[in-house]
């Protein structure tokens, strides 16, 4: 699945975090230049701030660089990111014979407790023993409702599995 790319709303979240990252390696530059051992705890209360700025960095760079790779075949079931040319495992793999059942939830509407209507995306998860395979549902780059549908109605067909619905 390719990277979801650059989307108009990322734009403040480009910005600010130019400018948080900036102020902070500016603070972090400074506090590391006063005289030793003051700085120890200067340059200590930098690092919480520097865990932020990269929270906000790779929520910028997974959607522009993130592929996600669904591998499913007659032995195995595996989900894997790849970022610029780095491979993580989201999911530990599991043998296709466990996957037990496939929950297919469409696009629906729901309010909070103080009444504010809000979408809540469509969602594939592919259950395999504890293994959770979440594709959609605010999660990853699918989040067109015919794609994971049509998804969740080819491994259906081809696992021999029914969907269910939640």
């Amino acid at each position: 699945i390719p990277p979801t790319g650059f989307q108009p709303s990322m734009t403040f979240m480009v910005l600010f975090a130019i400018a948080w990252n900036s102020f902070i390696l500016f603070w972090t530059v400074n506090a590391i230049a006063a005289p030793f051992p003051a700085n120890i705890p200067f340059a200590l209360f930098s690092l919480p701030f520097w865990g932020a700025g990269f929270q906000m960095l790779s929520a910028i760079l997974f959607p522009l660089f993130r592929r996600t790779r669904l591998r499913l075949n007659r032995e195995k079931i595996s989900f894997i990111w790849d970022l610029l040319g780095l491979k993580f495992n989201r999911v530990a793999s599991a043998r296709t014979q466990d996957i037990t059942k496939l929950v297919y939830s469409p696009k629906t509407f729901t309010t909070d407790s103080e009444g504010n209507r809000f979408e809540v995306p469509p969602q594939l998860i592919i259950w395999a023993g504890v293994h959770k395979y979440q594709l959609g549902g605010g999660y990853g780059p699918i989040k067109s409702e015919p794609e994971i549908e049509w998804l969740a109605h080819e491994l259906s067909d081809w696992l021999g599995l029914s969907l269910t619905q939640e």
